[in-house]
């Protein structure tokens, strides 16, 4: 019986690794996405939006923002 459940505690184990690794990778790659498009965005965007927007509301996009969103992801 010890074998038994040395195997399935070890498979438990390797599982739960796995799992936290496809999840952490993957987070990482949808937020460099997100945010890479965001940036080509702004990038990408009429001067008269630089006129209208202040500074300080494009860079809350890319700081306040996006550490919400990494946190929730």
């Amino acid at each position: 019986y010890l074998t038994i459940y040395v195997l399935i505690t070890s498979l438990s184990i390797i599982f739960g690794v796995a799992r936290f690794a496809c999840l952490y990778y993957g987070s990482l790659r949808v937020s460099t996405k997100l945010y890479q498009k965001l940036l080509h965005q702004v990038i990408r965007a009429p001067l008269r939006f630089f006129d209208t927007t202040p500074v300080g509301r494009i860079l809350n996009r890319f700081s306040k923002d996006f550490e919400t969103i990494d946190s929730t992801i």
